[in-house]
């Protein structure tokens, strides 16, 4: 538990002592779990749609705040035109917040954005992960209705299984 305690994200906090021999109690912090857990989404999200550069600059506006375009492409190791562009895009499609002060213009996560986005994405596959599981059930008896030895028994095991690692992949989805 002390291990846990050190953690710089105190999933876990300590509550103070019980009255039984002395003995720490402890509390899981749900609130950074979740936010964590929210970070973690958004990455994947924008790792998913654009690759792995824009992620980069994803992350590093995270950890450091609001920083200037030139700034970002030193961070990240990326050349400054398509530093340029991964903003651009990224500002396009409301995932950065552009603030100018006097003539320079920093760039900061847009978390409204980001959040209804990975609204969006959930929907979307919590939808078709319904969509596959309503086909699959309507397999089921047309499975048992036609004899093994039928042609069409086959292209059925067939449909049945390519249904089984679609959910599959839909379950990994979610996971990830």
């Amino acid at each position: 538990m002390d291990t846990m305690m050190k953690d710089d994200r105190q999933f876990v906090v300590k509550t103070g002592i019980s009255t039984k021999a002395e003995e720490v109690e402890y509390a899981v912090n749900l609130e950074a779990i979740v936010y964590f857990l929210h970070e973690k989404v958004m990455e994947k999200v924008i790792e998913g749609k654009y690759g792995n550069g824009y992620a980069r600059v994803f992350r590093l506006l995270k950890k450091r705040g609001p920083l200037v375009g030139r700034q970002i492409s030193e961070y990240c190791l990326l050349f400054p035109k398509e530093t340029d562009q991964i903003i651009q895009n990224l500002y396009k499609d409301s995932f950065l917040v552009l603030e100018e002060v006097g003539n320079m213009k920093f760039y900061s996560i847009s978390h409204s954005s980001v959040l209804q986005l990975i609204v969006r994405q959930l929907f979307k596959i919590i939808l078709n992960k319904c969509i596959v599981k309503q086909e699959f059930k309507q397999l089921v008896p047309m499975k048992e209705a036609l004899n093994p030895e039928k042609k069409g028994a086959q292209e059925l095991k067939l449909k049945e299984s390519k249904l089984n690692s679609i959910i599959q992949e839909l379950d990994y989805s979610l996971m990830c």
